[in-house]
């Protein structure tokens, strides 16, 4: 290895640096994809870094597996030799050392070296502003083999071979692929999407995770969203505490096998949502303050440290942030990006630029962005306007003066915070986050995404902005935060918990109601009994619960639990469900997390109390009992009719245009009877889903104000092949002359009638 700098290899690093990066002719990618470790050609590698804070750098590299710390003991010996630049080092045990100096300007320091092997390992060493020598990885590591808080590792993007149909998949002319949708009339998320959210520790590692492809393929659904898998701290965990933005978990596997993943994926035709986190840095190994001003301390956020977004140097981190994410969208090939809780950067200017540089590129203008955000803002899907997808830069330096620009941030769709609070009261029968169980709402969130009431927030009434469609919102029953947050409990577990009234019948609160049950669940798959009151007592249940009591609370709850899937699926727009809830799983979903300092060994205090506010030990006992498909939590009658239903309904879904792009659609509401319908057409494709939250049976329930004519039913979630009675099913029925439609109706149920003439 050594430093270019002879003049007979000038034309060969010109020809280099000219090379289209990743295969794509981008030109404007290049510099967002150019820093970190970059291979060019030949083994060239360009080592380039954004270091504000930094006054003088050099690059440490060495072919060997180094493992000793990133800090030397002896920093006085080490700045002595570092007068000796270029020049071999002995570091550490015996393993040979390059340290060479990086040539800076404004902050951006780079050099290119020869004969670096992919696979290399390097660091950074530095004298900061303040005058202090620090060695670090680096902030754009493409791989840290060795955790948080080892060395970086060159990774040669170019050099994975994705096959010779990925060119149809990025290009669109596969038409499996789920793209963006520009169309003013139907702007935003593809409303066919049926997204699969999987964590790839649970799955794992990223081979492994191919086995949850083939699953989704089975069931018909036609993506994944992946939980975040930036480099954190520890071997596994939920995600959310990543440090360095564009490095894969490594101990889920090696970046090519990530990008392996992502390509079986494009070739079984399922579309790859990366989840990303831009709203604060993990606590445990970052490095980026060390660089440039990360963080903004006159701010903060849920998570502590808020990031420098809009302060002084905030240039730094809205690059870094931009260029986190054309990194999973141009070198892993995802086709979209869910961010994380955006409300909490507290910049939609950083979101502005993010979506308008992301628009600006050939290669990802297409992405599917989906933001987490809660302040139901009809600004966070307005579209882009031209000239602001020319000009991401100058439009966010001009949006400080003049905030109307933020009045369109352009991205696909949000989170549908709404419609699942509103759901999940809905069948069980209790406030959620504030949220009741409100026909009026769900009407409301059918239209507009958001709750009745909501709707007149000064967010949603600013002037000169339409309403953006339904399909700007991503609709689901329960995500990892339901589920992990929550008690660890599915939703048909929730339901039969509110069924059984089960937190006035023990000692304690959330945590304790859902050990509780989760202990009866696995009891009764090993077919022990469970209704002695002497047990029942042992484990913290102060009222008896009988057997008769607990299987029609539980046969109930998964006729609502159907329920609610068919509302989902009822909604004009994107929708997702957690792996396992289209299978019937009843396995948790824990929050599970590693807190490694140092040697491996957790850190026992934060360990500690992460573990007592979630009321379970959250290192790997609660990753072991987030696995899916343990027989302890299996119920093999409820799990055959649900993936049965699921299946059908997703069939179902695909064929009818109505549903998948629906024209026109009106909503009623029955108050009194807790029921409602949705009607919805596409041309002559015309559907109704009847949904009944109700546990009354109606041999006669009047649909009013449709169509005449003449309808099917397609599916009825009390089908005896999907665990129902069989009761109340319907052979074709008619639109009388004062315009209602007469059906039968069974309690707890949900029907798609089709008209047929």
């Amino acid at each position: 290895m050594d430093i270019l700098n002879n003049s007979n290899v000038v034309d060969e690093v010109k020809r280099a640096e000219n090379l289209n990066l990743n295969t794509f002719n981008d030109e404007k990618l290049k510099d967002s994809l150019s820093y970190g470790a970059n291979y060019l050609v030949n083994k060239l590698v360009k080592f380039k870094v954004n270091a504000p804070k930094a006054i003088k750098m050099w690059v440490e590299i060495t072919n060997e597996n180094i493992t000793t710390p990133l800090m030397q003991e002896d920093e006085t010996e080490l700045l002595k030799d570092l007068k000796q630049s270029p020049h071999s080092y002995l570091s550490g045990k015996n393993q040979e050392t390059l340290i060479i100096p990086l040539q800076g300007k404004n902050g951006k320091f780079e050099a290119i070296v020869d004969d670096v092997k992919p696979g290399s390992k390097y660091r950074y060493i530095f004298i900061n502003h303040k005058g202090k020598l620090l060695t670090r990885n680096d902030p754009r590591s493409a791989s840290l083999p060795f955790d948080v808080h080892g060395w970086s590792e060159t990774v040669d993007h170019n050099a994975f071979d994705w096959g010779s149909n990925e060119s149809d998949w990025i290009t669109g002319v596969d038409p499996r692929r789920l793209k963006h949708l520009e169309d003013k009339k139907n702007y935003g998320a593809p409303p066919k999407m049926i997204i699969d959210e999987v964590n790839i520790a649970v799955l794992g590692g990223y081979k492994n995770a191919k086995k949850r492809i083939d699953k989704i393929v089975e069931l018909g659904v036609n993506s994944i969203e992946i939980m975040p898998v930036a480099e954190f701290a520890g071997r596994f965990n939920w995600g959310y505490d990543g440090i360095n933005n564009f490095c894969p978990k490594s101990s889920y596997g090696k970046p090519e096998d990530l990008k392996e993943l992502i390509r079986y994926a494009h070739e079984k035709g399922i579309s790859v949502i990366m989840d990303v986190v831009p709203n604060h840095i993990g606590p445990i190994g970052s490095v980026q303050n060390d660089y440039g001003p990360c963080f903004d301390n006159n701010k903060s956020s849920p998570w502590g440290k808020a990031i420098n977004f809009e302060g002084s140097g905030s240039e730094y981190m809205k690059k870094y942030m931009v260029d986190m994410s054309l990194n999973w969208l141009a070198n892993y090939h995802c086709d979209g990006l869910r961010f994380d809780m955006t409300k909490f950067m507290d910049s939609d200017i950083t979101m502005k630029l993010i979506s308008s540089t992301i628009r600006n590129h050939e290669r990802t203008k297409d992405a599917i962005l989906i933001a987490e955000d809660g302040r139901n803002s009809k600004r966070i899907c307005s579209p882009l306007l031209p000239n602001e997808i020319v000009n991401p830069l100058e439009t966010a330096k001009a949006a400080h003066k003049d905030h109307s620009i933020l009045y369109n941030l352009g991205y696909s769709a949000q989170w549908g915070f709404d419609f699942q609070h509103t759901l999940e009261a809905l069948v069980t029968k209790k406030s959620i986050m504030g949220l009741e169980p409100s026909l009026e709402d769900l009407q409301s969130e059918f239209h507009t995404g958001v709750r009745k009431h909501d709707y007149y927030n000064w967010e949603r009434t600013l002037d000169k902005i339409p309403e953006p469609p339904a399909n700007t919102h991503v609709v689901y029953h329960t995500s990892h935060d339901e589920i992990g947050n929550r008690g660890a409990k599915r939703l048909v577990l929730k339901i039969l918990s509110s069924k059984l009234k089960l937190n006035k019948r023990i000692h304690g609160g959330q945590k304790e109601t859902s050990k509780i049950l989760f202990e009866l669940i696995k009891r009764r798959s090993t077919g022990a009994n469970i209704w002695d009151y002497s047990f029942q007592k042992n484990i913290g249940i102060k009222k008896q619960i009988t057997k008769t009591e607990f299987e029609h609370a539980y046969k109930s709850a998964q006729a609502l639990y159907k329920v609610a899937t068919g509302t989902v699926f009822a909604y004009p727009g994107p929708k997702m469900f957690m792996m396992g809830d289209l299978e019937g799983e009843l396995s948790p979903f824990k929050f599970f997390a590693e807190y490694p300092l140092k040697n491996n060994k957790n850190d026992i205090h934060i360990a500690n109390k992460v573990s007592k506010e979630k009321g379970y030990d959250v290192g790997e006992p609660a990753l072991k009992d987030s696995m899916l498909y343990q027989k302890e939590y299996t119920d093999p009658e409820f799990k055959e009719h649900i993936q049965r239903y699921c299946c059908d309904l997703i069939k179902i879904y695909k064929e009818n245009r109505a549903l998948t792009n629906v024209k026109k659609m009106k909503t009623h509401i029955y108050k009194h009877n807790d029921v409602m319908h949705v009607h919805k057409w596409n041309n002559f494709n015309v559907v109704i889903a009847v949904m009944n939250f109700s546990n009354k049976d109606y041999k006669h329930f009047k649909l009013k104000n449709l169509p005449k004519g003449t309808w099917q039913e397609l599916i009825n979630s009390n089908d005896k092949q999907y665990g129902g009675n069989g009761h109340l099913k319907n052979n074709s029925c008619h639109t009388d002359n004062d315009y209602q439609l007469s059906i039968m109706l069974p309690k707890d149920s949900f029907i798609i009638f089709k008209k047929i003439e």
